[in-house]
């Protein structure tokens, strides 16, 4: 089990330094200049380690690599989003937080009710 959180761990620290990366990036190119690339760098990065974080401790035997994969998605998407539209990045944040907290609602409800289980 440790080994396996040691891995994730260091996947996650993977998507931190790729999602730094590109919002730097964006933020070297993108016309025109502005701090928002770094704001929302600032302000996107603890949600993922929180989420990251709270999964690992309320679930530890959940799938760890879900969260990897959905964090580097979300990632690419508000990457994406940012080029094509700026402005609609902080509604797209707000949609990945309500996202996570489903998230971590049907995992207590799966985890905790045995009739979502039976099928």
């Amino acid at each position: 089990m440790e080994e396996y959180v040691k891995t994730g761990s260091k996947a996650m620290k993977d998507v931190f330094l790729i999602f730094v990366i590109a919002f730097m990036l964006l933020f070297i190119y993108h016309k025109p200049k502005g701090f928002d690339t770094i704001y929302f760098t600032i302000a996107f990065l603890p949600l993922i380690y929180i989420v990251y974080y709270l999964h690992v401790r309320l679930f530890p035997m959940g799938e760890i690599q879900l969260i990897i994969l959905s964090s580097f998605l979300t990632e690419m998407g508000l990457i994406m989003i940012y080029r094509v539209a700026p402005d609609l990045i902080l509604k797209q944040i707000a949609w990945i937080f309500i996202g996570f907290i489903l998230y971590f609602a049907s995992s207590y409800a799966s985890l905790h009710y045995d009739f979502f289980l039976q099928g």
